[in-house]
This record gives structure tokens, sequence and C-alpha cells, in this order.
């Protein structure tokens, strides 16, 4: 007989994360809707297939969503939208950060002398 408490999971639960997912809703978000820990959905993820893919669906639409409407403000001038676009798109050119390669060789010559008292 297997031990534990039954599950909370039931086979509409990949439409509801799906859908709170396409408003952005993170795994602790899942896991206050549907009233079980965040322990509960990291193994409904892992273990859970359909559940797994309605996420990453609801997820990935709202980021195209976004992705969309951050394009639209860009090609409409808006130039906070153009330069985190390009920031994030062509970091190499865009970026603040740049970093700077540090490796080499250091040649030192240590001088130590005898002091008399």
């Amino acid at each position: 007989m297997a031990g534990g408490r039954p599950t909370k999971y039931h086979k509409d639960m990949p439409e509801q994360a799906r859908k709170l997912c396409l408003l952005g809703a993170t795994n602790e978000q899942l896991a206050a809707a549907f009233e079980v820990s965040i322990e509960s959905i990291q193994g409904w993820l892992r273990n859970k297939p359909e559940f797994l893919q309605a996420v990453k669906d609801g997820r990935e639409n709202a980021d195209g969503q976004i992705a969309g409407a951050l394009y639209q403000k860009a090609m409409g001038g808006d130039t906070t939208a153009m330069i985190f676009w390009l920031k994030n798109r062509r970091a190499a050119n865009w970026r603040e950060k740049h970093e700077v390669d540090h490796t080499g060789q250091l040649d030192l010559t240590v001088i130590t002398r005898k002091i008399v008292k």
C-alpha cells in the first residue's frame, strides 16, 4: 500500500495552468491558485507531461504576445522600447556592460633588502 497524501492533481489542471501562464503566472502563483505547495507544482512539472506542456505553451504564448507588443511600440517610435529591443536582440553591439579579458602573463620582479640595525 502506497503512503502519503492523495494528490490534488486532476485532469482539468493543465488547461487551467495554461490559462494562468498566459496571464504571467509563476510556479509560486500556480501553487497558490491550486492551493498546493511549490513542491507539488515542481513534481507535476516533472511527472505530468501534459501539465508541463500546458505551462510551457502558456508561457511561450504570453512571451510572444509581449514581444509583439514591444516590437509594435519600438516600430511606433518608442525610444525606450527600441533600446530594450536592441539591448536584448543585439547584445554584442548594444549592451552597456563590456567584458574585458584579464588573462595573460604578468612578470614581476621581487626586490628584497636586508635591514641593518
